[in-house]
Protein backbone atom coordinates (compact mmCIF):
# COMPACT_ATOMS: atom_id res chain seq x y z
CA UNK A 1 0.00 0.00 0.00
CA UNK A 2 1.46 3.27 -0.96
CA UNK A 3 0.33 5.68 1.65
CA UNK A 4 1.02 9.16 2.31
CA UNK A 5 4.47 10.33 3.50
CA UNK A 6 4.60 13.28 6.09
CA UNK A 7 7.65 14.59 7.81
CA UNK A 8 6.90 17.78 10.19
CA UNK A 9 9.38 20.27 10.95
CA UNK A 10 10.15 21.04 14.54
CA UNK A 11 11.55 23.97 16.66
CA UNK A 12 12.39 27.03 15.18
CA UNK A 13 10.54 26.98 12.20
CA UNK A 14 7.27 25.36 12.93
CA UNK A 15 5.73 24.86 9.41
CA UNK A 16 4.60 21.54 8.88
CA UNK A 17 4.37 19.19 5.70
CA UNK A 18 7.06 20.18 4.00
CA UNK A 19 9.23 19.29 0.94
CA UNK A 20 10.46 21.19 -2.12
CA UNK A 21 12.34 20.75 -4.86
CA UNK A 22 13.85 22.59 -8.49
CA UNK A 23 11.05 23.63 -11.09
CA UNK A 24 12.12 23.20 -14.87
CA UNK A 25 9.82 24.67 -18.00
CA UNK A 26 6.06 23.72 -18.36
CA UNK A 27 4.14 26.19 -17.77
CA UNK A 28 4.01 30.34 -17.25
CA UNK A 29 3.71 32.55 -13.90
CA UNK A 30 2.75 35.62 -12.67
CA UNK A 31 4.02 36.90 -9.84
CA UNK A 32 1.48 39.76 -7.79
CA UNK A 33 4.04 41.53 -6.10
CA UNK A 34 7.86 41.63 -5.84
CA UNK A 35 9.80 39.82 -3.56
CA UNK A 36 11.07 42.39 -0.94
CA UNK A 37 11.33 40.69 2.57
CA UNK A 38 8.01 39.98 4.30
CA UNK A 39 5.62 41.53 1.58
CA UNK A 40 3.33 39.06 0.33
CA UNK A 41 4.33 36.85 -2.89
CA UNK A 42 1.18 35.40 -5.00
CA UNK A 43 2.25 33.52 -7.86
CA UNK A 44 -0.54 32.11 -10.31
CA UNK A 45 -0.56 29.84 -13.25
CA UNK A 46 -1.14 31.74 -16.48
CA UNK A 47 -1.17 28.95 -19.09
CA UNK A 48 -0.87 25.26 -19.14
CA UNK A 49 1.18 23.07 -21.70
CA UNK A 50 -2.43 21.34 -23.09
CA UNK A 51 -4.75 24.09 -22.98
CA UNK A 52 -6.34 23.24 -20.02
CA UNK A 53 -8.10 25.76 -17.98
CA UNK A 54 -10.48 26.48 -15.09
CA UNK A 55 -13.93 25.74 -16.01
CA UNK A 56 -13.08 22.60 -18.35
CA UNK A 57 -15.15 19.53 -16.89
CA UNK A 58 -11.75 17.82 -15.70
CA UNK A 59 -9.71 20.52 -14.49
CA UNK A 60 -9.80 21.33 -10.48
CA UNK A 61 -8.10 24.47 -8.88
CA UNK A 62 -5.40 23.93 -7.20
CA UNK A 63 -3.62 26.52 -4.71
CA UNK A 64 -1.34 26.62 -1.64
CA UNK A 65 -1.87 29.30 1.48
CA UNK A 66 -1.93 28.65 5.03
CA UNK A 67 -3.79 26.29 5.71
CA UNK A 68 -7.33 25.45 7.13
CA UNK A 69 -7.53 28.02 10.04
CA UNK A 70 -4.20 29.71 9.03
CA UNK A 71 -2.07 27.55 11.10
CA UNK A 72 1.04 27.50 9.02
CA UNK A 73 1.13 25.04 6.37
CA UNK A 74 3.69 24.54 3.67
CA UNK A 75 3.97 23.42 0.28
CA UNK A 76 0.80 21.74 0.96
CA UNK A 77 -1.06 20.97 -2.76
CA UNK A 78 -4.83 22.10 -1.85
CA UNK A 79 -8.60 21.65 -3.62
CA UNK A 80 -11.63 22.24 -2.88
CA UNK A 81 -14.42 19.34 -3.01
CA UNK A 82 -18.02 18.89 -3.33
CA UNK A 83 -19.50 16.12 -1.19
CA UNK A 84 -22.73 14.93 -1.35
CA UNK A 85 -25.14 12.29 0.10
CA UNK A 86 -25.44 9.49 -2.36
CA UNK A 87 -28.15 10.10 -5.28
CA UNK A 88 -29.40 13.77 -3.71
CA UNK A 89 -28.40 17.29 -4.17
CA UNK A 90 -27.41 17.71 -0.73
CA UNK A 91 -23.91 18.55 -1.00
CA UNK A 92 -21.75 20.71 1.30
CA UNK A 93 -18.09 21.97 -0.15
CA UNK A 94 -14.99 20.86 1.38
CA UNK A 95 -12.17 22.82 1.44
CA UNK A 96 -8.50 23.03 2.11
CA UNK A 97 -8.23 19.30 0.74
CA UNK A 98 -4.66 17.88 0.46
CA UNK A 99 -4.39 16.44 -3.33
CA UNK A 100 -2.19 13.40 -2.92
CA UNK A 101 -0.71 11.10 -5.35
CA UNK A 102 1.15 9.10 -3.18
CA UNK A 103 -2.20 7.45 -1.79
CA UNK A 104 -5.15 6.25 -2.74
CA UNK A 105 -9.31 7.22 -1.84
CA UNK A 106 -11.01 10.33 0.42
CA UNK A 107 -10.40 11.20 3.55
CA UNK A 108 -12.38 13.93 4.97
CA UNK A 109 -12.72 15.13 8.66
CA UNK A 110 -15.61 14.68 10.38
CA UNK A 111 -15.58 18.24 11.60
CA UNK A 112 -15.13 19.40 7.94
CA UNK A 113 -18.98 17.82 7.09
CA UNK A 114 -22.32 19.13 8.71
CA UNK A 115 -23.50 17.68 11.49
CA UNK A 116 -26.29 15.82 9.54
CA UNK A 117 -23.74 14.08 7.33
CA UNK A 118 -22.67 11.69 10.31
CA UNK A 119 -25.45 11.75 12.67
CA UNK A 120 -29.39 11.11 12.45
CA UNK A 121 -31.38 8.87 9.24
CA UNK A 122 -30.30 11.05 6.67
CA UNK A 123 -26.85 10.45 7.25
CA UNK A 124 -23.96 9.53 4.91
CA UNK A 125 -24.55 5.91 5.12
CA UNK A 126 -21.71 3.89 6.25
CA UNK A 127 -19.88 0.51 4.92
CA UNK A 128 -20.94 -2.20 7.43
CA UNK A 129 -19.42 -5.56 8.52
CA UNK A 130 -22.70 -7.34 9.37
CA UNK A 131 -24.69 -4.83 11.08
CA UNK A 132 -22.02 -3.52 12.79
CA UNK A 133 -19.95 -0.14 11.06
CA UNK A 134 -16.11 -0.44 9.32
CA UNK A 135 -13.59 1.60 10.78
CA UNK A 136 -10.24 2.19 8.98
CA UNK A 137 -6.66 2.83 10.03
CA UNK A 138 -4.19 4.53 7.75
CA UNK A 139 -1.01 4.71 9.06
CA UNK A 140 1.54 7.40 7.73
CA UNK A 141 5.15 7.88 8.07
CA UNK A 142 4.81 10.39 11.09
CA UNK A 143 1.36 9.57 12.08
CA UNK A 144 -1.95 7.70 11.89
CA UNK A 145 -5.81 8.31 11.15
CA UNK A 146 -8.71 6.61 12.45
CA UNK A 147 -12.39 6.97 11.45
CA UNK A 148 -15.36 4.96 9.75
CA UNK A 149 -16.21 4.17 6.28
CA UNK A 150 -19.20 5.95 4.48
CA UNK A 151 -20.54 6.32 1.12
CA UNK A 152 -20.64 10.13 -0.58
CA UNK A 153 -20.80 11.00 -3.97
CA UNK A 154 -17.60 13.15 -5.06
CA UNK A 155 -18.12 16.11 -7.43
CA UNK A 156 -15.22 17.40 -8.79
CA UNK A 157 -14.33 20.61 -11.48
CA UNK A 158 -15.78 22.07 -14.15
CA UNK A 159 -18.36 25.13 -13.44
CA UNK A 160 -19.69 24.75 -10.04
CA UNK A 161 -18.84 21.25 -9.51
CA UNK A 162 -20.26 19.78 -11.95
CA UNK A 163 -17.37 18.17 -13.75
CA UNK A 164 -16.68 14.64 -12.99
CA UNK A 165 -18.47 12.67 -10.65
CA UNK A 166 -17.46 9.35 -8.47
CA UNK A 167 -20.37 8.34 -7.45
CA UNK A 168 -21.58 6.46 -4.46
CA UNK A 169 -17.83 5.88 -3.47
CA UNK A 170 -16.42 4.69 0.05
CA UNK A 171 -14.13 7.35 1.93
CA UNK A 172 -12.67 7.55 5.39
CA UNK A 173 -14.28 9.76 7.34
CA UNK A 174 -11.89 10.60 9.86
CA UNK A 175 -12.95 11.29 13.41
CA UNK A 176 -16.27 9.91 12.51
CA UNK A 177 -18.60 10.87 15.90
CA UNK A 178 -20.73 7.29 15.53
CA UNK A 179 -20.41 5.86 18.86
CA UNK A 180 -18.76 2.36 18.08
CA UNK A 181 -15.92 4.04 16.82
CA UNK A 182 -15.20 6.17 19.81
CA UNK A 183 -12.53 4.56 20.98
CA UNK A 184 -8.91 4.35 18.43
CA UNK A 185 -7.98 0.03 18.64
CA UNK A 186 -4.46 -0.78 20.14
CA UNK A 187 -3.96 -2.86 16.76
CA UNK A 188 -4.15 0.74 15.32
CA UNK A 189 -1.90 2.48 17.89
CA UNK A 190 0.04 -0.46 17.02
CA UNK A 191 0.48 -0.18 13.74
CA UNK A 192 1.45 3.85 13.86
CA UNK A 193 4.95 2.75 15.73
CA UNK A 194 3.82 2.22 19.38
CA UNK A 195 5.72 -0.83 20.81
CA UNK A 196 4.96 -0.02 24.79
CA UNK A 197 3.08 -2.00 27.40
CA UNK A 198 -0.63 -2.86 25.92
CA UNK A 199 -1.88 -2.05 29.14
CA UNK A 200 0.50 0.95 29.99
CA UNK A 201 -2.69 3.67 29.08
CA UNK A 202 -0.94 6.38 29.74
CA UNK A 203 2.13 5.41 27.65
CA UNK A 204 -1.25 5.30 25.46
CA UNK A 205 -2.45 7.97 25.11
CA UNK A 206 0.79 10.00 25.29
CA UNK A 207 1.27 7.80 21.72
CA UNK A 208 -2.16 9.20 20.40
CA UNK A 209 -1.59 12.31 21.57
CA UNK A 210 1.67 12.67 19.70
CA UNK A 211 0.91 10.75 16.80
CA UNK A 212 -2.75 10.84 15.87
CA UNK A 213 -4.05 13.28 12.81
CA UNK A 214 -7.69 13.25 13.65
CA UNK A 215 -8.07 17.26 13.46
CA UNK A 216 -7.42 19.53 10.60
CA UNK A 217 -3.99 21.55 13.32
CA UNK A 218 -2.65 17.60 13.19
CA UNK A 219 -3.23 17.01 9.33
CA UNK A 220 -2.77 20.27 8.02
CA UNK A 221 -5.42 20.02 5.61
CA UNK A 222 -9.65 19.14 5.91
CA UNK A 223 -8.71 15.77 4.54
CA UNK A 224 -6.77 13.77 1.76
CA UNK A 225 -7.73 13.33 -1.92
CA UNK A 226 -5.84 10.07 -3.18
CA UNK A 227 -5.34 10.00 -6.68
CA UNK A 228 -1.83 7.81 -6.98
CA UNK A 229 -0.99 4.94 -8.56
CA UNK A 230 -3.53 2.45 -7.26
CA UNK A 231 -7.21 1.81 -7.42
CA UNK A 232 -7.45 0.92 -3.64
CA UNK A 233 -6.13 2.09 -0.73
CA UNK A 234 -5.27 -2.02 0.18
CA UNK A 235 -6.85 -4.24 -2.02
CA UNK A 236 -6.79 -7.63 -2.37
CA UNK A 237 -4.64 -8.33 0.43
CA UNK A 238 -6.62 -7.12 2.77
CA UNK A 239 -9.98 -8.53 0.75
CA UNK A 240 -8.45 -11.92 1.92
CA UNK A 241 -6.77 -11.59 5.01
CA UNK A 242 -7.72 -9.51 8.25
CA UNK A 243 -5.55 -6.82 9.16
CA UNK A 244 -5.12 -3.83 11.73
CA UNK A 245 -6.60 -1.19 8.33
CA UNK A 246 -10.32 -2.70 8.38
CA UNK A 247 -12.53 -3.18 11.32
CA UNK A 248 -15.75 -4.62 12.79
CA UNK A 249 -16.33 -2.25 15.36
CA UNK A 250 -20.11 -3.87 17.00
CA UNK A 251 -19.56 -1.41 20.24
CA UNK A 252 -17.06 1.19 21.78
CA UNK A 253 -14.28 -0.73 22.57
CA UNK A 254 -14.63 -3.48 20.81
CA UNK A 255 -13.77 -3.59 17.54
CA UNK A 256 -12.23 -6.46 15.81
CA UNK A 257 -9.77 -6.74 12.50
CA UNK A 258 -11.65 -8.26 9.10
CA UNK A 259 -11.06 -8.49 5.84
CA UNK A 260 -12.60 -6.16 3.54
CA UNK A 261 -13.54 -6.51 -0.32
CA UNK A 262 -12.48 -4.17 -2.71
CA UNK A 263 -16.13 -2.79 -3.21
CA UNK A 264 -16.28 -1.29 0.35
CA UNK A 265 -12.81 0.47 0.43
CA UNK A 266 -11.42 3.52 0.02
CA UNK A 267 -10.83 3.91 -3.61
CA UNK A 268 -9.17 6.09 -6.05
CA UNK A 269 -11.62 9.08 -7.12
CA UNK A 270 -10.84 9.43 -10.83
CA UNK A 271 -11.43 5.74 -11.22
CA UNK A 272 -14.78 6.00 -10.13
CA UNK A 273 -15.41 8.71 -12.99
CA UNK A 274 -17.11 7.99 -16.06
CA UNK A 275 -14.59 9.41 -17.98
CA UNK A 276 -11.39 10.68 -17.65
CA UNK A 277 -10.47 7.55 -15.49
CA UNK A 278 -6.75 6.73 -16.06
CA UNK A 279 -5.15 9.25 -14.36
CA UNK A 280 -4.21 12.93 -13.82
CA UNK A 281 -1.72 15.81 -13.68
CA UNK A 282 -0.54 18.24 -11.93
CA UNK A 283 0.40 21.69 -13.06
CA UNK A 284 1.92 24.29 -10.62
CA UNK A 285 3.89 27.59 -11.53
CA UNK A 286 7.50 28.44 -10.80
CA UNK A 287 7.92 30.69 -8.40
CA UNK A 288 10.40 33.57 -9.62
CA UNK A 289 11.30 34.85 -6.09
CA UNK A 290 11.98 30.63 -4.54
CA UNK A 291 8.94 31.18 -2.44
CA UNK A 292 5.42 32.63 -2.20
CA UNK A 293 2.53 33.08 -0.03
CA UNK A 294 -0.24 31.86 -2.00
CA UNK A 295 0.10 29.93 -5.13
CA UNK A 296 -2.47 28.41 -7.58
CA UNK A 297 -2.29 25.68 -10.37
CA UNK A 298 -4.28 23.05 -12.36
CA UNK A 299 -5.69 19.34 -11.43
CA UNK A 300 -6.17 17.87 -15.11
CA UNK A 301 -7.71 15.07 -14.72
CA UNK A 302 -7.47 11.94 -17.85
CA UNK A 303 -4.30 11.89 -19.27
CA UNK A 304 -4.73 12.22 -23.55
CA UNK A 305 -8.47 11.17 -23.17
CA UNK A 306 -9.50 14.83 -24.46
CA UNK A 307 -7.59 17.31 -26.25
CA UNK A 308 -6.60 19.10 -23.00
CA UNK A 309 -4.84 16.30 -21.01
CA UNK A 310 -2.70 15.60 -23.31
CA UNK A 311 0.84 14.16 -21.76
CA UNK A 312 2.66 17.17 -21.48
CA UNK A 313 5.34 17.66 -24.75
CA UNK A 314 9.37 16.60 -23.27
CA UNK A 315 7.75 14.73 -20.87
CA UNK A 316 9.66 11.99 -19.85
CA UNK A 317 8.37 8.88 -18.43
CA UNK A 318 8.92 6.09 -15.55
CA UNK A 319 7.62 2.93 -15.21
CA UNK A 320 7.11 2.33 -11.23
CA UNK A 321 6.92 -1.30 -9.65
CA UNK A 322 2.82 -2.44 -9.30
CA UNK A 323 0.97 -3.06 -6.47
CA UNK A 324 2.12 -6.52 -5.49
CA UNK A 325 5.83 -5.62 -5.24
CA UNK A 326 7.32 -4.94 -1.50
CA UNK A 327 8.07 -1.28 -3.03
CA UNK A 328 5.24 -0.53 -4.71
CA UNK A 329 4.46 2.77 -6.56
CA UNK A 330 8.40 3.17 -6.69
CA UNK A 331 11.70 3.42 -9.20
CA UNK A 332 15.56 3.31 -9.17
CA UNK A 333 17.43 6.62 -8.83
CA UNK A 334 20.85 7.52 -8.63
CA UNK A 335 21.85 10.91 -6.35
CA UNK A 336 24.53 12.23 -4.83
CA UNK A 337 26.64 9.58 -5.31
CA UNK A 338 24.77 6.89 -4.13
CA UNK A 339 23.33 4.71 -6.43
CA UNK A 340 20.36 1.61 -6.25
CA UNK A 341 18.31 3.98 -4.05
CA UNK A 342 15.16 1.27 -5.01
CA UNK A 343 12.34 2.79 -2.76
CA UNK A 344 12.33 6.44 -5.18
CA UNK A 345 8.91 7.96 -6.12
CA UNK A 346 7.26 11.35 -7.13
CA UNK A 347 4.48 12.19 -4.67
CA UNK A 348 2.77 15.33 -4.18
CA UNK A 349 1.81 14.21 -0.53
CA UNK A 350 4.74 14.56 0.78
CA UNK A 351 6.18 17.79 1.18
CA UNK A 352 10.21 18.30 1.73
CA UNK A 353 12.78 16.68 -0.93
CA UNK A 354 14.36 13.33 0.97
CA UNK A 355 17.63 12.15 -0.08
CA UNK A 356 21.06 10.93 1.34
CA UNK A 357 22.70 14.25 2.55
CA UNK A 358 26.07 12.97 2.24
CA UNK A 359 27.85 11.97 -0.85
CA UNK A 360 29.19 13.59 -3.69
CA UNK A 361 27.89 17.04 -1.81
CA UNK A 362 28.03 16.96 2.05
CA UNK A 363 24.90 19.28 2.64
CA UNK A 364 25.13 20.59 6.64
CA UNK A 365 21.62 20.71 8.03
CA UNK A 366 20.13 24.61 9.19
CA UNK A 367 21.70 25.50 12.73
CA UNK A 368 19.59 24.23 15.41
CA UNK A 369 19.06 21.18 13.57
CA UNK A 370 20.29 17.33 13.83
CA UNK A 371 18.42 15.74 10.97
CA UNK A 372 16.49 18.18 8.78
CA UNK A 373 15.74 20.28 7.10
CA UNK A 374 19.08 21.01 4.56
CA UNK A 375 20.96 24.28 4.39
CA UNK A 376 23.53 24.84 1.73
CA UNK A 377 25.96 27.84 1.64
CA UNK A 378 24.12 28.91 -1.61
CA UNK A 379 21.58 27.20 -3.37
CA UNK A 380 22.57 23.61 -4.95
CA UNK A 381 21.38 21.87 -7.66
CA UNK A 382 22.31 17.94 -8.57
CA UNK A 383 20.95 15.90 -11.48
CA UNK A 384 19.31 12.92 -10.42
CA UNK A 385 18.92 10.19 -12.94
CA UNK A 386 15.73 7.94 -12.47
CA UNK A 387 15.60 4.53 -13.90
CA UNK A 388 11.71 2.55 -14.13
CA UNK A 389 10.28 -0.61 -15.20
CA UNK A 390 10.07 -1.91 -18.67
CA UNK A 391 13.15 0.24 -19.77
CA UNK A 392 11.72 3.64 -18.87
CA UNK A 393 14.44 6.33 -17.69
CA UNK A 394 15.05 9.86 -17.14
CA UNK A 395 16.98 12.96 -15.61
CA UNK A 396 15.99 15.56 -13.27
CA UNK A 397 17.45 18.44 -11.59
CA UNK A 398 16.86 18.55 -7.75
CA UNK A 399 17.50 21.73 -6.44
CA UNK A 400 17.95 22.63 -2.61
CA UNK A 401 17.94 25.94 -0.91
CA UNK A 402 18.40 27.64 2.59
CA UNK A 403 15.32 27.55 4.39
CA UNK A 404 17.10 30.36 7.21
CA UNK A 405 17.38 32.52 4.18
CA UNK A 406 13.99 32.05 2.65
CA UNK A 407 12.68 32.95 5.88
CA UNK A 408 14.65 36.22 6.16
CA UNK A 409 12.99 37.49 3.39
CA UNK A 410 9.15 36.31 3.92
CA UNK A 411 8.72 34.63 7.30
CA UNK A 412 5.12 33.27 6.55
CA UNK A 413 5.96 31.86 3.29
CA UNK A 414 3.73 29.14 2.57
CA UNK A 415 5.57 27.65 -0.39
CA UNK A 416 9.21 27.21 -0.69
CA UNK A 417 11.26 25.83 -3.48
CA UNK A 418 14.15 23.73 -2.73
CA UNK A 419 13.43 22.63 1.04
CA UNK A 420 14.92 19.58 1.41
CA UNK A 421 15.85 17.10 4.46
CA UNK A 422 18.44 14.53 3.96
CA UNK A 423 20.49 11.29 5.80
CA UNK A 424 23.53 11.70 6.90
CA UNK A 425 24.01 7.72 8.16
CA UNK A 426 22.33 5.71 5.12
CA UNK A 427 24.13 5.54 1.73
CA UNK A 428 20.97 3.47 0.61
CA UNK A 429 18.54 6.09 1.49
CA UNK A 430 15.78 6.52 -1.17
CA UNK A 431 15.10 9.79 -2.87
CA UNK A 432 11.60 11.27 -2.86
CA UNK A 433 10.48 13.91 -5.08
CA UNK A 434 7.43 15.53 -3.23
CA UNK A 435 5.27 18.56 -3.68
CA UNK A 436 7.95 21.21 -4.84
CA UNK A 437 9.09 19.18 -7.23
CA UNK A 438 6.11 20.30 -9.08
CA UNK A 439 6.76 23.84 -9.38
CA UNK A 440 6.88 24.73 -12.94
CA UNK A 441 6.16 21.39 -14.05
CA UNK A 442 3.41 18.74 -15.58
CA UNK A 443 3.56 15.69 -13.46
CA UNK A 444 1.35 13.14 -14.85
CA UNK A 445 0.31 9.78 -12.83
CA UNK A 446 -1.26 6.90 -15.05
CA UNK A 447 -3.16 4.36 -12.34
CA UNK A 448 -2.03 0.89 -12.77
CA UNK A 449 -3.04 -1.11 -15.54
CA UNK A 450 -4.41 1.92 -17.46
CA UNK A 451 -2.89 2.69 -20.49
CA UNK A 452 -2.12 6.60 -22.03
CA UNK A 453 -0.53 7.86 -25.54
CA UNK A 454 3.15 8.61 -24.46
CA UNK A 455 3.10 6.64 -21.12
CA UNK A 456 2.37 2.75 -22.32
CA UNK A 457 0.51 1.08 -19.09
CA UNK A 458 0.63 2.23 -15.62
CA UNK A 459 1.89 2.43 -13.22
CA UNK A 460 3.53 5.11 -14.47
CA UNK A 461 4.90 8.23 -13.88
CA UNK A 462 5.27 11.03 -16.39
CA UNK A 463 7.31 14.47 -16.05
CA UNK A 464 8.74 17.72 -17.86
CA UNK A 465 12.26 18.93 -17.07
Amino acid sequence: MNLLKRIYLLGLFCLALILCACGGGGSSSSESTSSTSNVPVTVSLTSSPTGATIGNSNVVALYMDSGPGGNGSTNIIYADVQVCLPSTSNCTVVNHVLVDTGSTGLRLLASALPSSFLTGSSSLPQVLSGTSPVGECTTFVSGFTWGGIRRVDLHLGGSNYSGEIAANIPAQIIADPASQLATIPLSCIQAAGYTGSSTNQSAISTFETTHEMQTAAQLGANGIIGIGLFKYDCGTNCASTASYVYQQCASTSNCNSISLPVTSQPSNPIRSFTSDTNGSTIILPTLPSGYADKVSGLLVMGIGTQSNNALASGSSVIGALPYNFSRAGSFTATFNGSSNLRGSYFDSGTTWNYFPATGTINYPYCSGNTSYPLCPTSPTTQLATLSGTGGTAGTINVFTSNVTSILALDSSANAMQGLSGGDSTSATFNLVLGGSSFFGRSIATLIENQTATGMGTGPAFGYTP
